[in-house]
């Protein structure tokens, strides 16, 4: 079963980000630290209410703090029993989803989890109106104290899965009743560690949860000091000097990386992962608002080179050229890559009204390395790339408000694939820069189909449609970058490049 993981990846509003801060705490005993995990996070969350984080590092804490509805298998990401025992479409037409929810499940306060507080909880999460994973839910029924109905105004087959992530996580209504607008600050869940302290820009302490539902899935450790630490080589740095015993590595560089892997202090791990570096575009506005301009900006970047610099040769799935990994069951096989010709790229802008090429600003708030390439490659199609550091909620707003035309980011796919295109082409997406032709269409269609076979044609047919429309600029895809402390055991990972620690110990 899916349970507390490492993502890496964080993602805002449909889009992967990096941040901010460093901090310490003093544990003493043993194990380690009074067998506490020191965990670097290179960010941290704007809100602990798994409905209300826009900035994408929330989900490094929150899937401590709450326990999802569903579960997914490690290998498949199929979906799997977790505080629903089971569920199933109700009707001919299919726009009833039926939740037989867990029995003897308690939130961290002592508030049982029932569905009336599932149901205050997907209300709540619908409210918040950032995320738009449960827009086809008009509401639910309580049946009895263990069966919900969540009532649908069209089918809705990706459901399942969605429940696995954000929109899943149950939240107490007792909680959230007493602290309202303040619950982010101060949550409670069911999941498997409980929320201690936050010092922002530094640390956030969780404590483990001794009432938690399933034994088998039932954390080692006392609890996880997050250490926010920002930078790459100073997050290198903790983990060597046993600073802290797990780190992510969101930003490192090739040079890191090798550095690590020669290390004999720590273990590294290099996961592939489904999701890409990726450079979202405005398209709202000019120069973006035109395809031919979208197309001459993918056909302007040495997408190889980009990964062997950035990674260095040979590591994970290479060059991105659409949104989903080729081990993934809705990668195109076919689909051709989008080949680097600057001299092509100058006659598309010129056919869009840029003779002259264009000058575009770039917001970064991470390491620099890959949009210093992107600047330089670019410039040999016509296209003048400006780069502006900045932090990430600046580039965020910056990007949706057209301060900023691109923004150096990237995406981690979902369990769900329909939420994956949903979230970044849909016409409801919270990061949709679009409308795009034929994509609502498509999702229509994917909603309506209840197995992969009947699905994937059309997958295969929204991969074509935004490889011809190129809505934005995916690069290449991520590998997360897992060092460790040696007497760190018992991590696995999944099929999304995450690290499980169901059964991680010293």
């Amino acid at each position: 079963m899916q349970r507390w993981r490492a993502v890496c990846v964080a993602v805002v509003a449909g889009m992967v980000v990096a941040a901010c801060g460093n901090g310490g705490t003093s544990n003493t005993g043993p194990p380690p630290h009074g067998n506490v995990l020191y965990y670097g996070t290179p960010g941290e969350p704007d809100s602990l209410d798994p409905g209300a984080g826009i900035s994408g590092f929330d989900y490094y804490y929150i899937a401590q703090i709450y326990d999802t509805l569903v579960h997914t298998d490690a290998k498949t990401l199929n979906a799997q029993p977790g505080l629903a025992t089971s569920w199933s479409f109700v009707g001919a037409d299919k726009l009833t989803f039926r939740l037989n929810l867990r029995q003897g499940v308690k939130f961290q306060d002592g508030t049982p989890m029932d569905a009336q507080a599932v149901k205050t909880s997907l209300d709540h999460y619908r409210s918040g109106g950032i995320w738009g994973d449960l827009f086809p839910v008009s509401g639910e029924t309580v049946v009895d104290d263990h069966t919900l109905d969540v009532n649908l105004k069209s089918q809705y087959s990706p459901l399942p899965l969605v429940l696995a992530g954000r929109a899943g996580m149950v939240i107490s209504p007792t909680a959230l009743q007493k602290e309202g607008k303040s619950f982010g600050r101060n949550p409670v869940g069911a999941g498997p560690f409980t929320f201690k302290s936050w010092t922002p820009g530094a640390e956030l302490d969780v404590t483990k949860y001794a009432g938690y539902w399933n034994p088998s899935d039932q954390p080692h450790f006392n609890g996880v000091d997050f250490k926010v630490i920002p930078d790459a080589t100073a997050m290198t740095s903790a983990v060597q000097a046993g600073q802290v015993d797990f780190a992510p590595l969101l930003t490192g560089t090739a040079a890191q990386i090798a550095a690590l892997r020669r290390s004999s202090k720590v273990d590294t791990q290099l996961v592939p992962v489904n999701g890409m570096a990726i450079v979202t575009t405005n398209n709202k506005v000019p120069p973006f608002n035109n395809v031919l301009v979208r197309r001459a900006a993918n056909m302007s970047v040495d997408r190889q080179a980009l990964a062997d610099a950035v990674l260095g040769k040979g590591v994970g799935y290479g060059p991105a050229w659409q949104y989903e990994a080729p081990n993934y069951w809705t990668y195109s096989k076919d689909l051709k890559n989008f080949k680097f010709d600057p001299a092509q790229a100058k006659q598309l802008l010129a056919q869009a009204g840029y003779p002259n090429g264009i000058s575009v600003d770039i917001c970064n708030f991470a390491d620099p390395t890959a949009a210093q390439i992107e600047k330089q490659s670019m410039a040999q199609a016509g296209i003048t790339v400006n780069i502006k550091q900045e932090p990430v909620n600046a580039c965020v707003a910056g990007l949706q408000n057209a301060t900023f035309p691109m923004v150096q980011i990237g995406w981690i796919g979902q369990p769900s694939p329909y939420y994956t295109f949903q979230t970044m082409f849909g016409s409801t997406g919270t990061g949709s820069f679009g409308p795009y032709q034929n994509v609502d269409s498509l999702l229509s269609q994917i909603a309506s189909t209840y197995t992969q076979q009947d699905q994937k044609p059309l997958f295969d047919q929204m991969n074509r449609t935004l490889f011809d429309q190129a809505p934005s600029m995916p690069l290449y895809y991520l590998v997360n970058i897992f060092s460790y402390n040696k007497r760190l055991h018992g991590l696995q990972s999944d099929i999304s490049g995450g690290l499980r620690f169901d059964h991680a110990s010293f």
